[in-house]
């Protein structure tokens, strides 16, 4: 769901949700110059309830600055015992 998908790519990641999407459209989320997430619109969460998600069966790889990493690996410490967002 769009919450879960915000704490995950912005809280978690520290992507930064694009403001020109309206709240009706696919939420884009952008991790630096060269990254976007596109997540479920409210449309697209219909299916995704009838029919499961989609599974990305690769490797993501991200780019961070050290500072921005370690910043990173604080916001997993936080939430590792948080149930469903680290899972999958």
């Amino acid at each position: 769901d769009t919450p879960t998908s915000d704490q995950f790519y912005d809280g978690l990641l520290g992507c930064n949700r694009d403001p020109r999407r309206t709240p009706s459209k696919t939420p884009h989320h952008n991790c630096g110059a060269m990254t976007q997430f596109h997540t479920a619109s409210p449309e697209t969460e219909k299916a995704i309830n009838q029919q499961g998600a989609q599974k990305w069966r690769g490797e993501v790889t991200l780019a961070y600055s050290d500072a921005d990493f370690e910043a990173l690996q604080e916001r997993v410490k936080l939430v590792q015992n948080e149930p469903g967002l680290l899972e999958g």
